[in-house]
């Protein structure tokens, strides 16, 4: 799994983090599925980090392998990792409009120091 660009104690900016999103969820898609995708979008507004996943062909079955609870962990830590923020809800599925995979990552709320 590839790192953080970033040494220690560096901030990314949030498209920088979109960048290594995409690098380590397109990883992981290959990993999973045996292709790479197609195309991957990151978007990261707020606490949200939508995923518009364009695969291969095949479909149902990158659907299939991308379901598991192993596939759903492995997401999950990567984006807490590049964000450096606990994922408190993970959503999937596919987009009826365009057929591309659709993950959204709802984070915990970021902690403001008073």
């Amino acid at each position: 799994m590839s790192e953080p660009t970033s040494g220690p104690g560096e901030t990314l900016t949030r498209s920088e983090i979109s960048t290594e999103i995409e690098r380590s969820m397109s990883s992981i898609w290959q990993r999973r599925n045996g292709t790479r995708p197609v195309a991957i979008e990151t978007e990261y507004v707020g606490d949200v980090v939508r995923c518009m996943i364009e695969d291969a062909e095949d479909a149902e079955d990158a659907a299939a392998a991308n379901d598991s609870i192993g596939y759903r962990h492995e997401v999950q830590s990567t984006i807490a990792r590049l964000t450096r923020r606990n994922v408190q809800a993970y959503m999937a599925g596919r987009d009826k409009s365009t057929g591309r995979a659709k993950q959204t990552f709802i984070l915990e709320p970021l902690r403001v120091k008073n």
